[in-house]
């Protein structure tokens, strides 16, 4: 008896340490969960704004791209302009003559 007795007590003892480190467990295991399930909403979100920047991202580079192309061409329509219009004034300049040359041809094939 008096081996057994406090070896009882002490199996007493650890059952309800063991209980109570099992309820410790449980609160600590559902306050795990709860954030598990908070950090998966806060992963999605993290990931749709992800999406959402990578496609604002590509959007940008695409007008950024037919923005350029666009300059390109307005630069190389407008340096045509620029021989477009002295064409023009030359043009203009011929067609002063061309009442004398058409009475000088006249003249030539009669």
């Amino acid at each position: 008896m008096c081996d057994i007795e406090p070896k009882r007590q002490l199996l007493a003892k650890s059952e309800a340490e063991l209980e109570q480190a099992t309820t410790e467990l449980a609160a600590v295991e559902l306050l795990v969960g709860e954030l598990n399930a908070k950090l998966a909403i806060l992963m999605e979100q993290y990931d749709s704004a992800l999406k959402t920047k990578n496609d604002a991202v590509a959007e940008a580079e695409k007008y950024s791209t037919k923005m350029s192309l666009a300059t390109r061409l307005t630069n190389a329509l407008g340096a045509e302009g620029e021989r477009w219009a002295k064409s023009i004034i030359t043009q203009d300049e011929l067609l002063g003559f061309v009442c004398g040359d058409v009475l000088l041809a006249a003249a030539f094939v009669s």
